[in-house]
Parts: C-alpha cells; sequence; structure tokens
C-alpha cells in the first residue's frame, strides 16, 4: 500500500529524467532523502520499480506500467487541487513540534497551525516562538521556520520565499523630516538600527544596482519588534521584511521609505528538518501544509 504520494511523484520523476539525484532536485529533496523515498515505495509495493547502474536508472517491466497509471493519478490529483495532505484526514494522529521567530509565527505560522488542526483534528501541534536559533536535535523540534543565514549541516532545507526587506517610518516622521529622495539623503536622517548594522546596502528594484550608506542612529535594538514601534513613533527609518509590514503599510501606520529600492538579503524563509531514514508521514503532510499555505500568503 502507498502511504505517501510524493514518492509516487518522485517515481515519475526518475523514469523521467533517468536520474535519482535530478529527480530529487526537482523536488526539493537530497539525492540520499529520493533514493530512500524510492526504496520506500519499492518496499511498499514489494516490487523493483527501476535498474540501477553508476550511469542511468531505467524502469523496470513493472516500473513502466506503474509509471503509466502514476501519470494518470498525478494527473487528476493535480486537476483536483489534492496533494497526500488531503488523504485520510481523521487517521492521521500525533504530536509535532514547530519552531519559528516570534513575529513571523505570531503572523503567519500559528494562523497555518490552526486551519491545519481543523482538518487533521487527532493531530496536536506544539508551536515554539523564539528569535533565537534554536537546537531543532536538542528540543525535539520536526520542523523549523528559519528567516537567518544558515550553516552548512545535515538538515534538510526547503526554501518557502524570498525575504524581501524594505524601509519604512512613521509618517509623522515624514511630516516633520521628509522623505529621502535618495541613497546618500539616509546619511541626514536618523535610522534605527537593529543590532550593530551601521552600513547599508540597496539595490534599485529594476536596474539592481547597488549604493551603499553609512548610517547614523540615536536608536538601536535587538528586536525587530522594537525598532518599528520606534519608526512608528516617529522617530527615524528602519529595516523590516516586507511580510512584517505590509498591513501597516496598507493601513498606513507606516511609509515605505524610497520605494524603488530594497535592502541587500541572502537570507530567505527556510523549513529545516533533519534527514531521517524514515520520514513520518505526519510531518510530511505538515511540511507540504506549511508550505503551501505560507506560500499562498506571501506572494
Amino acid at each position: 500500500m502507498i502511504e505517501h504520494l510524493s514518492d509516487l511523484r518522485l517515481f515519475t520523476e526518475v523514469v523521467r529524467t533517468g536520474n535519482i539525484s535530478r529527480a530529487g532536485k526537482s523536488l526539493n529533496f537530497s539525492a540520499a532523502v529520493a533514493t530512500k523515498r524510492l526504496q520506500r515505495l519499492e518496499d511498499a509495493l514489494d516490487m523493483q520499480l527501476v535498474h540501477r547502474t553508476t550511469r542511468k536508472v531505467s524502469p523496470t517491466q513493472a516500473g513502466q506500467d506503474l509509471y503509466k497509471k502514476a501519470l494518470e493519478i498525478i494527473e487528476q490529483l493535480d486537476e483536483l487541487g489534492v496533494s497526500s495532505e488531503n488523504v485520510f484526514p481523521q487517521s492521521l494522529r500525533g504530536r509535532l513540534r514547530i519552531s519559528s521567530p516570534v513575529s513571523f509565527g505570531t503572523k503567519y505560522v500559528a494562523p497555518c497551525l490552526s486551519a491545519f488542526l481543523k482538518t487533521y483534528t487527532n493531530m496536536q501541534v506544539d508551536l515554539v516562538l523564539d528569535d533565537m536559533r534554536s537546537d531543532i536535535l536538542a528540543q525535539g523540534i520536526d520542523l523549523a521556520i528559519s528567516i537567518a543565514p544558515l550553516k552548512p549541516s545535515n538538515f534538510i532545507v526547503r526554501k518557502i520565499a524570498a525575504n524581501r526587506k524594505v524601509l519604512v517610518t512613521g509618517p509623522g516622521y515624514i511630516k516633520t523630516y521628509g522623505q529621502p529622495e535618495t541613497v546618500k539623503n539616509l546619511a541626514q536622517h536618523n535610522c534605527l538600527l537593529l543590532g550593530a548594522y551601521k552600513t547599508w546596502t540597496l539595490i534599485h528594484r529594476e536596474n539592481r544596482k547597488e549604493e551603499r550608506v553609512a548610517v547614523a542612529s540615536n536608536f538601536s535594538s535587538n528586536s525587530g519588534q522594537a525598532t518599528v514601534a520606534a519608526a512608528k513613533a516617529g522617530l527615524g527609518i528602519c529595516i523590516k521584511s516586507w511580510w512584517d509590514v505590509a498591513d501597516d503599510l496598507k493601513s498606513g501606520g507606516l511609509v515605505q521609505v524610497l520605494p524603488d529600492y530594497e535592502l541587500f538579503s541572502d537570507v530567505n524563509i527556510n523549513i529545516i528538518y533533519p534527514s531521517k531514514k524514515h520520514f513520518p508521514q505526519k510531518t510530511e503532510i505538515m511540511l507540504e501544509f506549511l508550505i503551501r499555505h505560507l506560500r499562498e500568503k506571501l506572494d
């Protein structure tokens, strides 16, 4: 019995590309994970689906027969908007531990988890909100949302969205001091610092030209929420992720500064998790659910 429809999708990619590594990459799996998932599918069906050589992977006769059927099944499910997370929700049981930065978790992850639990009523979820980097293994985290530079590790990383950063301030500040017209003009304004980043790199959204400016500040904090609160109060200009200020910009609580520019960022919004020999179905379903719903909200 096939318990993981994503394994079936991976199998079709293996046949199409003739290569397990390329098939895994197309679905954001490492070669090792893709190999384990293909083996899991073969074990579930109790049949060999592919011939493996050092250069190429080709389907067995049983694999060819399954490939034709699998394409029809996946096409029908895609047309219906059905994925593995929609199969037998009442049969999914257990507890999952999810971690996230505080602001992102409050604004985006908690509502997604609420929607998840309304569908999967026999599941339990622990949401750990922490702006410090969580020790995933020590804290027993199943899935971790990360918006920070990632060091090389054995964890699997799935990108959810780019972390676009912009400059914002309160309308009171603009009324008193005016809008800076160029990047260089920022040097004459009060800029609110998150940590010790006193040199800001801005990129023009159309021509992608980079400009750097050293900024002055009378306020800094290790809390992004504190800097945006100071900006709303009219103290100065700060850097914020678009996802964090989109509602305030829409309501007028904040004003975007230099809207033709965005701040340089080499950090994405990712979801990371330990590489495991047997990936639990409940974790896989939660992973797919979070990625799909968060992407919809962040578009």
